[in-house]
Formats: C-alpha cells, structure tokens, sequence
C-alpha cells in the first residue's frame, strides 16, 4: 500500500498568541483510536461529504483577490461550439471557429473552457490562440475549483475513480491516481482539498484508505498520508481520522513527515491559518489545533443545531457554517460576524449554494413562501464586518456573483436581480439570466430569445439581438 511513516518530526515554530482567551477542550476517551484504519476512514467519509472542494489555506499577508471585472460578452453556439464575441455594447467583434458541441462553460477573464460529452476546449478570445482539446470520461462532471485566484477545473466521476485536474490557462492535465501510481485509482472527489491557489491537491484514496497528496508540478513526488485531507497549506497537511464520536488529526510536513498528532472531537470542515488549523466540530464547535499543542483550544460555541456544511470564504478569514435552522460567519478568532435564522422551507436556498473561498459577501434567502407579503425579506451581507449591504427578494437564489455580492432570485412572481449595485425586475417572461461577475451588469433573456444588456444601478437596458446559445461575460 504505501511504505511506513516516518516518526514525529521536531515540534514547529509556535505561532501568534491570538488576542481573544480561548478555553482547552477537555480531553475526551481516546482509547479506540488506535483501531484498524480502515474502519476509520469509513467513518470519516460520511463528515467529509458535507464539504466538497474546499480551497483549504488562508493567509493574512495576502489582500482579498482582486475584484473580477468584465468588458466583453460572449455567446457560444450549443451545437458547434462557435464562439461569437460581442463588445460592452453589444456589437459584434469577432466569430472563432468551434470544435464540437458544448454543454456548459466556465470563464476567467479571456479564457473559456467549453465542456461537451467527451471533452473540454481551452481557448483565449484571441482569434490567433490555437485551442486546445482534452478528453474526458463521458458521463464525467467537470467542476471549476471555488476560488477567483485560479482557473481550475476538476473532472470527476459520479462515483470513485479517477480525478483529472486542468489548468485553464495553460491547458496542462495532472491525473491524480495515476501520478501516485495507481492503476485502478478509487479517489473520493468529496474529500478533494487544495492550497490556496490550486496547485497542491490532496484527496482521500477509497482503495488504500490513505490521502494522497499530489502537486501540479510533474516533477515534485507523491506523498501519502494516513486518513482522510482537511487542510492543504503551503507547507502542512492536516488529515483527520475518525473513530465513532472522536478523531485525531494529523499534522505533516509536505514529505510526509509527522509533525504532531491531536486528539479531537470529529471535524466537519475548516481552514489552516499559518501553523493553526481553526475548524468546526459536528456539535458546532469552533476550535484550533496546531503542531506546537497537545490538545485543540475552543474558540466559539456557534450554537447550531446540525451543520450542512462549513465554507470558508473571504480568502479563508471567515468559516460560513449552515446549520438546520441557522446561518454563522464566524472569523477566525472565534468573533460571530453575523447570525441569521435560515428561512422556512429553504430547501434550494443557501443549502445549494457553494461559496467561493474568494466570495466577499453572501446572500442569505428570505422566506421562500409564495403567499408571503413581503418583498425584500433576504439580505446580502458583506463578509468583512457582516453588515447589510443590499435587500433581496423573497425566493430561490438561482445563481450568485463570482464576488457573491449579487444575486438572481426566483420569486412568486417572477425573475429579479439583486446586487450592491442595485436591483432590477426582471418580470415573469424570462428564460434565462446571466450575472456580470462584479454584479453589475446581467444578460436578460426572454422566451423568445431576445436578450437585453441590463446594468444594475440605473436600469438601463441595451437591446443586443436574438441568442439562444450560452452567453457568459468575459474580459479582455
């Protein structure tokens, strides 16, 4: 399976005292942790499906990612793949050959990748930029890594298997099981972690029952780990397995060598600040652990009753934790930036949304009853200080800014738009919306493919033709 593990390697560099009190955790019975690792590992599966894809390190000497802009939209024509790019004001500029039919799309400034049945197509809106085709499993989900720093994608299996990682930008493909030699790899997309800016990726090996650390460079060796990943920082991996109610992390230097081992109650989900780990519990509980201590350090009890899932966002400074019935943004100190009551009936609300780690706000769903009187009973909070920056409609959030400070809601009535830009209705004769990634700006279009340029803050609306293909924004 793999070769054994080293020994503990010498205690790390203790990191900053934090400036609020923290509280030890008592101790719990650890006697059974030293079961075989494979029932372990089974057990740490079932938590770590509740987060999938998190980008797993933040670091305070990094500003927030730069807010994404747009200058350019872009149809791509389902049928051949033909990409035809407008300007801001809806003229038509150029026409690019396709390669095959296209499903979805994803974008980061000028690059597209165009996902069909069988293959993704990388391509610039250059019309001198030669694309470039990889094939994928048919039947295979091509998922865009959470965060704005990158343009990664991940290609996965509906179960286990392989996973196929694509830099957007330069088209270079790392398969993770096969760069750790694997001939018949069960990786498990839902245990899937990265470093902050995609270029070291741990995952949980079904078949092995270890993590497998892999990086983008072809030249850097595979490591392994005992467990399942919870966190990848630029040099510490935390794994974690799980024993019936308790855990233990383990935290390793990128070779693999052991720095620390911490008893703890089981993780769901968290994010490394520097040498520290701050994660929340299944019983909502905010803790740290590190290499330099034997025992994590309570910092919050977030007084949720069940978690669906925990996402870090604002470059990894604050934790969005969704219980059954409520909402926490809670920083990494343990300071609640907001609280809120999740809204009856929010089935396909924030419970759907998967939040970017670069995400700088965050809508939350007002009640999503059809008789209620209110319209605007839902909220857009900015995540640094948790205030209110925008109202939302009643509804279903459909579909949420790269920087997640705007929104597309499905109401009782119709289609609206909400942002920090401003809000606009759309009505009720619409077939599809498409966000600016700055929420500023959206394309509007109704059943009969006639589609509008609509800017938020004053309503403005450019007519720019008939599109029934995929429309994104793009910039040049």
């Amino acid at each position: 399976m793999t070769s054994d593990l080293p020994p503990p390697g010498p205690e790390a560099a203790s990191s900053d005292e934090p400036s609020l009190p923290r509280r030890r955790r008592s101790r719990p019975n650890y006697t059974a942790r030293r079961v075989a690792v494979g029932s372990a590992l089974l057990a740490v599966i079932a938590v770590a499906a509740i987060a999938v894809m998190v980008v797993s390190s933040g670091d305070d000497d990094q500003d927030v990612a730069i807010e994404p802009g747009w200058d350019t939209l872009v149809e791509i024509v389902r049928a051949t793949g033909e990409v035809i790019v407008l300007d801001g004001d809806g003229d038509e500029i150029e026409r690019l050959d396709g390669a095959g039919r296209v499903t979805d799309v994803h974008v980061r400034d000028d690059r597209l990748a165009l996902v069909g049945a069988d293959q993704v197509v990388l391509r610039g809106l250059d019309p001198d930029d030669e694309p470039v085709a990889i094939e994928i499993e048919p039947g295979a989900s091509v998922v865009r890594h959470l965060s704005n720093r990158s343009f990664t994608l991940f290609v996965t299996p509906d179960v286990g298997g392989e996973i196929v990682v694509i830099d957007g930008t330069d088209g270079s493909v790392t398969r993770i099981g096969s760069r750790a030699g694997q001939n018949q790899p069960l990786l498990l997309a839902e245990t899937l972690r990265t470093d902050r800016d995609a270029t070291r990726f741990a995952v949980g090996d079904g078949r092995n029952f270890q993590t497998i650390l892999v990086d983008v460079d072809p030249d850097v060796e595979p490591t392994f780990f005992p467990g399942v990943p919870m966190a990848v920082g630029d040099d510490l991996v935390v794994t974690s397995t799980n024993v019936g109610r308790s855990a233990e992390l383990g935290f390793f230097d990128a070779d693999g060598e052991r720095r620390a081992l911490v008893p703890t109650e089981r993780p769901v989900a968290g994010v490394l600040d520097g040498a520290r780990f701050v994660y929340v519990t299944e019983d909502g509980i905010l803790l740290e652990a590190s290499p330099t201590e034997s025992e994590p350090t309570e910092l919050a009890d977030l007084g949720l009753r069940g978690i669906d899932r925990v996402s870090p966002a604002f470059d990894g400074r604050r934790l969005i934790v969704t219980g059954t019935r409520q909402i926490v943004v809670v920083d990494l100190d343990g300071v609640i930036v907001h609280e809120s009551e999740r809204a009856e009936g929010d089935e396909t609300g924030v419970a759907e949304i998967r939040p970017w780690h670069t995400w700088r706000c965050l809508a939350i769903p007002g009640d999503v009853d059809a008789d209620a009187d209110t319209a605007d009973v839902g909220l857009i909070i900015d995540l640094d200080a948790g205030e209110t920056i925008a109202d939302i409609p009643s509804g279903t959030i459909e579909a949420v800014t790269t920087d997640g400070c705007g929104v597309h809601v499905r109401t009782a009535t119709g289609d609206a738009i909400a942002t920090r830009s401003g809000r606009y209705d759309a009505g009720d004769a619409v077939r599809s919306i498409v966000l600016s990634p700055d929420g500023t700006a959206a394309i509007v279009v109704d059943g009969s493919g006639t589609a509008e340029l609509i800017t938020i803050d004053d309503s403005r609306r450019l007519d720019i033709g008939t599109r029934r293909g995929l429309l994104t924004f793009a910039q040049r």
